[in-house]
């Protein structure tokens, strides 16, 4: 039976006529492909790839059997930034106001863990439409803050994002990613191990 699903994440991958498109563009083609119904929730803030040029707030395309909705957001040009992470709160900010009525109601909403924050708004749209949450985890934040970055442990906005982390774990109906021992990190986040997909292409 075919399914509606959210693909809600800051940064993605697009095929365009000079890249193939990231990982997650394959995948949610598929899907599309397979009959069911793919909406893409993304943001314009992304420089490592190439992406449409907004002058609206919120952009909404067709490609490939999917629908995009760009949002309009904050751009930075150092990654290890102040910048960025006010982007990250832009664009959850833009996810909240989006006027959703336009939308196909989902069966599952996946959030993607870049950023982490996209993990408070999937909650609230798993309550709202009550379906099903998937969390994917593309990058191990707060660690790589800690480790690559040398923030402070204790750091406020670390423990934060830690707290969103485990949250993520928690509450999600299924956790799925690509990195090795992600059934270690659900067991650090406490969840529980049945609910956790891990599958092999990147």
């Amino acid at each position: 039976m075919p399914k509606t699903i959210w693909y809600v994440t800051k940064y993605f991958s697009p095929a365009t006529k000079t890249t193939p498109g990231g990982r997650a563009w394959f995948l949610l083609k598929e899907l599309a492909q397979a009959g069911h119904s793919v909406v893409v929730i993304t943001s314009d803030s992304n420089n490592l790839v190439e992406v449409p040029r907004l002058t609206q707030a919120v952009t909404t395309e067709q490609k490939s059997g999917m629908q995009l909705v760009w949002l309009k957001t904050m751009k930075y040009g150092v990654a290890k930034s102040f910048l960025r992470i006010l982007s990250w709160f832009h664009f959850e900010w833009n996810l909240w106001r989006l006027n959703k009525k336009q939308l196909p109601k989902p069966d599952a909403i996946v959030v993607s863990s870049l950023s982490l924050l996209t993990v408070l708004n999937g909650l609230w749209l798993k309550r709202k439409y009550k379906c099903r949450l998937i969390f994917e985890v593309r990058d191990i934040w707060p660690l790589t803050i800690t480790e690559e970055g040398g923030a402070s442990k204790n750091n406020p906005f670390v423990l934060f994002l830690a707290w969103i982390e485990r949250l993520g774990c928690e509450k999600s109906d299924a956790i799925i990613g690509t990195m090795p021992n992600l059934v270690r990190m659900c067991v650090r986040c406490r969840a529980v191990l049945l609910r956790c997909i891990a599958y092999p292409w990147e």
